[in-house]
């Protein structure tokens, strides 16, 4: 799933509540998102999708934290 519709658009979030009960996370969970530069990590995305998928039981697959 992409985070844009996820954190912009509540049809959306509403659609995979109804609709799924498993979430793939596309980009976000990426090495180069969440290690954008030398002590920087970023999980704010990560955590938000995971928090939303904890709360609607859903499980979560991060794709993809290790890419070529």
């Amino acid at each position: 799933m992409s985070s844009v519709p996820f954190l912009g658009n509540s049809k959306y979030r509403q659609l995979l509540k109804d609709e799924f009960n498993l979430l793939t996370i596309e980009n976000d969970m990426k090495f180069s998102k969440i290690h954008p530069q030398r002590d920087t990590y970023n999980f704010v995305i990560p955590d938000l999708i995971v928090e939303f998928a904890l709360e609607n039981d859903m499980k979560v697959r991060g794709h993809t934290l290790v890419w070529h």
